[in-house]
């Protein structure tokens, strides 16, 4: 495969998969190659992986890691603005796995708030249930009830979505089913394999 772009994507969404699969090692590999790739693409496309990465070394129970490699990750990115980093719902749950509670439900409610804004229900339903084991984590036993709540509804309304959408045209795209990780937290947007994800917009 001689074409770059297409070389960083494949590597990129194997790393995810490969992260589904919880196998990390191999997936860290993976996302240091597309990172690799990248770096010849542009540095928001660096960048980018590397929200990726961290997001693999915290479903590796490696929060520390994920923390510095996000903190590349904005030494690269700088001030440029980009529609592909997203590091919200990331960041929050490193903020909650690390025991920074208040921060990480301040983050929560603030990506939940953009995803409500801009309508994005894969988001909402994402942000919803990391929320969840952010209040457990938090000790926040009510809050968490209610979320779960809020949460079995998203849930169930997907179904449905999906079940409604076999009736969908053959020019028109199913929807995805969100990922949830063998943890539990769910997989951020960041990480979900995604041909339109063009390095070239980064």
């Amino acid at each position: 495969m001689r074409d770059l772009y297409a070389r960083c994507l494949c590597a990129h969404n194997i790393g995810i998969a490969l992260t589904w699969r919880e196998r990390f090692d191999e997936a860290v590999t993976w996302l240091d190659r597309a990172r690799e790739l990248a770096r010849e693409i542009s540095p928001l496309a660096e960048a980018s992986v590397l929200v990726v990465k961290a997001d693999t070394l915290l479903e590796a129970g490696r929060p520390h890691d994920a923390e510095k490699v996000m903190l590349e990750s904005d030494a690269i990115a700088g001030s440029l603005p980009s529609s592909i980093r997203d590091t919200d719902i990331i960041r929050a749950a490193l903020e909650s796995t690390i025991g920074n509670h208040a921060q990480a439900l301040d983050r929560h409610g603030r990506a939940l708030t953009r995803a409500e804004l801009a309508g994005d229900q894969a988001a909402i339903q994402v942000i919803v249930v990391s929320l969840v084991r952010a209040f457990t984590r938090a000790g926040r036993e009510r809050e968490m009830l209610e979320t779960a709540g809020v949460a079995k509804a998203l849930a169930t309304s997907a179904l449905h979505a999906a079940t409604s959408s076999r009736q969908y045209s053959p020019t028109q795209t199913p929807p995805r089913p969100t990922r949830s990780s063998a943890s539990g937290r769910p997989h951020s947007r960041s990480s979900t394999p995604d041909a339109r994800w063009n390095p070239t917009t980064a």
